[in-house]
């Protein structure tokens, strides 16, 4: 009965693992689509396919079952708190909506399952006196140090050494954009505003396209070149299509090749029409 929760709950990860992946590398504008930091996307992503890698090796049945249960308690936690918070997507799988309540459901449902299935009880005392007694010896204390926590700390420090080295060159910028604050609009109504793009380089650099998360959102004029150190000033018409906190983000698409693409945000309020 274990094998087959196991087997089921790593499809269902592997699938919305791959459909995070997918949405990260496809979509610009991830963090907005899932309501989410993209940071946060990837981390769900590892936790997710380490599970899964977990799931499929030959460790014992209780700590796959105490590793499904913790992921899965954060899980139920982070979806009941975008429940209370009010968000329409829980984003755990990637650009299709699902309500954080059919996620606290589904969660719920799983973590039943997994506390029905749980390893017989003498398995789980043996388990624990196991840890209590290689913990208590001196010997084993060392060899788990060596053996395991060094090497585990090491595989952490190249992973933020490449995260830091990535950081550093993606980080490289050969335009600038700053975010755009429209301020107060009414509902329905239709505004212009700029948006400037300026060139860091000594290089002319051509703007191949640009595009919107949003239908409300359009360019007046799409295709430009900006000369090396110079600023392009492009604009664009918005029509406030829904009450409340705006914000949106647009992606302009160059040749340069180091820097293919530039993103401006755009935040605003959109007030509700006055009472007749």
């Amino acid at each position: 009965m274990a094998r087959v929760v196991f087997f089921l709950i790593g499809c269902l990860l592997c699938v919305t693992a791959f459909l995070k992946l997918w949405m990260l590398l496809t979509d610009p504008f991830a963090d907005i689509t899932a309501q989410m930091p993209r940071t946060i996307l990837w981390f769900a992503f590892f936790v997710e396919l380490s599970l899964v890698l977990v799931l499929a090796s030959r460790f014992d049945v209780t700590l796959k079952w105490g590793a499904t249960i913790l992921v899965f308690v954060g899980f139920w936690t982070f979806s009941f708190v975008r429940l209370i918070l009010g968000y329409s997507s829980c984003g755990c799988t990637g650009s299709i909506s699902v309500p954080p309540s059919i996620s606290v459901i589904l969660n719920t449902g799983f973590l039943a399952i997994l506390v029905y299935c749980h390893p017989p009880a003498p398995l789980l005392a043996a388990a624990y006196a196991r840890c209590r007694m290689e913990m208590g010896s001196v010997q084993t204390r060392g060899r788990i140090l060596n053996g395991r926590v060094l090497p585990f700390a090491l595989a952490c420090g190249c992973v933020v050494a490449f995260a830091l080295v990535f950081a550093r060159f993606s980080s490289s910028s050969a335009l600038s954009a700053e975010p755009v604050d429209v301020g107060s609009i009414a509902f329905g109504e239709t505004i212009t505003f700029d948006c400037q793009i300026r060139n860091l380089t000594t290089s002319r650099t051509r703007i191949l396209g640009s595009k919107s998360a949003c239908n409300c959102l359009m360019a007046i004029q799409n295709g430009a070149s900006i000369r090396g150190g110079g600023v392009l000033v492009q604009q664009w018409h918005l029509k406030a299509k829904k009450e409340g906190p705006l914000r949106q983000r647009l992606v302009f698409y160059t040749d340069n090749p180091i820097q293919g693409s530039v993103y401006v945000n755009v935040t605003g309020v959109v007030l509700p029409l006055p009472c007749q």
